[in-house]
Order: C-alpha cells, then sequence, then structure tokens
C-alpha cells in the first residue's frame, strides 16, 4: 500500500512540474516553440505504467489545463480523454516499436491533440484563437507546428530523465 502511495505521489509531483512549466513566462518569439510537457508526460505515464493513470486523473489534468489556458472548462479534458484512450488501447503496440517510431507515434499523437483543440475551437468560434485558415497562406504558419515538433524531438531526452527518476526513486 505504502508503494502505491509513492507511486501516487510520484506522479503528481511529475504532473505539476509539468503543469508549472506550461505557465513558465516566455519571451513572445519563443511562445510558439513551447513543448506540450503535460501530454507528453501523460504520454510517458501511459505507455511505461499504463495502470497508474486512470481517466480520472486525465480528467482532472485536462480541467487544470482549461483553468491554466483560460479556456472553456472541458475542452483540453475532452482532447485529453480522447488522446488517452487510443495511447491506452494501443500500449502495448506502442511500447514494441523501435524509439524512431515511437517519435513519429508522438508527434502524430502531438498533431491530432492540436488539431482536435483547433477544432473545438472553431466549433466553439473563439476569437481567441492565433491561427485562422487565412493565416495559413501567410509567413507565419510554420511557428503553430513548431512546438509539436519541438516537443517531438525532447521525446528521448524525457523518457530518459522520467526513467532516471522512476529507478533514483524506486517507483
Amino acid at each position: 500500500m505504502l508503494v502505491q502511495v509513492r507511486t501516487l505521489v510520484f506522479v503528481m509531483v511529475i504532473f505539476i512540474f509539468a503543469m508549472m512549466a506550461e505557465v513558465i513566462a516566455l519571451p513572445v518569439w519563443s511562445v510558439p516553440l513551447r513543448p506540450q510537457l503535460v501530454l507528453l508526460v501523460l504520454l510517458y505515464w501511459e505507455l511505461t505504467n499504463p495502470y497508474r493513470t486512470n481517466l480520472f486523473l486525465v480528467f482532472l489534468l485536462g480541467l487544470l489545463l482549461d483553468v491554466l489556458h483560460n479556456v472553456i472548462l472541458g475542452e483540453h479534458a475532452l482532447v485529453l480523454l480522447v488522446i488517452s484512450y487510443f495511447v491506452l488501447k494501443f500500449h502495448h503496440r506502442i511500447q514494441m516499436f523501435n524509439l524512431a517510431r515511437q517519435i513519429l507515434v508522438v508527434l502524430v499523437l502531438l498533431i491530432s491533440y492540436q488539431l482536435m483543440l483547433f477544432i473545438l475551437g472553431w466549433l466553439l468560434d473563439y476569437n481567441t484563437l492565433a491561427v485562422g485558415w487565412r493565416d495559413f497562406g501567410g509567413q507565419q504558419h510554420w511557428r503553430y507546428g513548431s512546438g509539436l515538433f519541438i516537443s517531438a524531438l525532447i521525446w528521448p531526452g524525457l523518457i530518459a530523465l522520467l526513467d532516471g527518476l522512476r529507478n533514483y526513486f524506486k517507483v
């Protein structure tokens, strides 16, 4: 029982650090380059230990992201639940992939996460969306996907870091 509590506390502390990284103030030019650390940490825990993160925890993380990003409650929660469902359904297959294929799977999941958020924002008629269909013809369109590629590129480092922390704390 003590091991389960220690593991849950460890997982929650890692998610708290990822949430804090979401709200760190960055210069204006580097905001689109911010990696999706909460989603990456969630993907890590669902792939390495899928029974430690249940859908209730995912829903709470989504609600916290909604509060952090000042959007309608449930938007991130819904998208995270959809992503989590597919990761939990196929986690055995994804675990068997080599690192290059895992990076591609993570990139596809990140793109689908952003695309679902964009579609939800479009359906809810947000005026706060930074990108619209007319903006894709301009010179700024590369910025909106660059954070996704950076997130996919830091995936191997995040795996190494979290594996090292898991081994150090024996969780």
